[in-house]
């Protein structure tokens, strides 16, 4: 695989590759002499020793700085880092064509952007009249929105432009021109900033939808950039890798591969085996086994040893105990161990006093019923499940 050039690659930059080439295989490094055995063809067929006992000239050590990024040899190089590329304006029209067929057409189009007015009129000449208007129109839609872009921020006094030409500013706004004083930081709304700072597992999917609308008013109302710090603000991990890819600038696509992927992989597996354990462990629970069966039946979830069964017999675990559990540490972000020894205490509960003992109606130390709406569903299913399971 070839090495790629840096965006302004610099000529004295890979000539000092060059040198290091050399002196490394002077010093009998052994990576030195595999580079130079796959891009210098006097020397292809010889052995890791023979090459570092030959006498290799900076010329030859340049030619395999030159391989290594793709190129036939120095000189290719020399002129792709060099040579100014308006100077495609001087091929042929057939050689356009090939070149036309050969390059990507959003690189094309983008190349286009910057170059001279001779060599635009080369590429495009060589256009079906179909493709030309439309690569035509894109580059005047982008620059249209850029300056529609550029005007609006200055009519709010966010950049000063067009520098003073009173009558090209009378053309963007029929209102004063005067400077007006840069807006204030963005702030979200308060209760915007409280749905931030809760994970969201605990947000309602109405909660999740109000979070996602005000950010996106903020990205409409302030710009995109604006997004930069907000992740700051989010509990969700996943959350704020989704504002980062977002203010980075990164393709939509992307953003939905990237997250798509953490979904798949990591985030919902992991859903998923605390879901199981939740039910395997209710289900036994109302079902009435001895708390090591449930101990011994979680741990295979996730050890691949089986745990030591048994364990005390009759465990007194006190209920506000249980209790403190789950209001510090949400379900969904419990340990798996943390919630396999979780059930087990929960067994051990309600073989001494009944699943009557989990009923939120006694409150004198038992566990507090949800509240209507509560945020967090996994807790609510917990509590519905040990309550009502059949």
């Amino acid at each position: 695989m070839t090495k790629q050039l840096p965006p302004r690659p610099n000529l004295e930059q890979l000539k000092k590759q060059s040198k290091d080439l050399r002196q490394a295989q002077r010093s009998a490094s052994p990576e030195a002499a595999t580079r130079i055995g796959e891009y210098l063809p006097r020397l292809a067929d010889s052995s890791e020793q023979e090459i570092l006992a030959a006498d290799i000239s900076l010329q030859e050590a340049q030619h395999v700085i030159a391989g290594e990024y793709g190129f036939k040899n120095w000189n290719w190089l020399q002129a792709v880092v060099e040579i100014d590329f308006n100077l495609l304006a001087k091929l042929t029209d057939r050689e356009i064509q090939i070149l036309m067929r050969m390059v990507d057409q959003k690189d094309l189009v983008l190349s286009l952007k910057s170059t001279s007015d001779e060599l635009k009129e080369k590429v495009l000449g060589n256009m079906s009249e179909r493709v030309r208007e439309f690569i035509v129109e894109e580059i005047e839609e982008t620059q249209q929105r850029v300056l529609r872009q550029t005007a609006a921020l200055a009519v709010e006094g966010w950049i000063d432009w067009p520098n003073g030409d009173r009558s090209k500013q009378e053309v963007l706004t029929n209102a004063s021109w005067e400077k007006t004083p840069k807006p204030a930081a963005y702030q979200p709304a308060p209760e915007l900033i409280s749905l931030y700072a809760t994970p969201l597992d605990q947000l309602t999917t109405q909660e999740i939808a109000a979070m996602w609308q005000g950010l996106a008013v903020q990205a409409r109302d302030v710009g995109i950039l604006s997004l930069e710090r907000t992740p700051q603000r989010i509990e969700s991990r996943f959350a704020q890798e989704a504002l980062n890819l977002a203010a980075d600038g990164t393709e939509p696509a992307l953003i939905r591969d990237i997250l798509e992927t953490r979904l798949d992989q990591a985030i919902l597996p992991g859903q998923r085996k605390r879901c199981q354990m939740m039910i395997e462990g209710l289900v036994a629970i109302r079902s009435g086994d001895n708390p090591g069966i449930i101990r011994y039946k979680l741990s295979a979830f996730f050890l691949s040893e089986p745990a030591e069964f048994g364990g005390p017999v009759n465990k007194k675990i006190p209920l506000d105990e249980l209790a403190g559990r789950l209001r510090e540490q949400p379900y969904a972000q419990m340990e798996l161990d943390q919630i396999m020894e979780l059930f087990t205490d929960m067994g051990h509960l309600a073989r001494r006093e009944g699943v009557a003992a989990f009923h939120p109606a006694d409150r004198s130390g038992r566990l507090p019923a949800p509240a209507a709406g509560a945020g967090d569903d996994s807790r609510r299913g917990l509590y519905r499940a040990v309550y009502r399971l059949e």
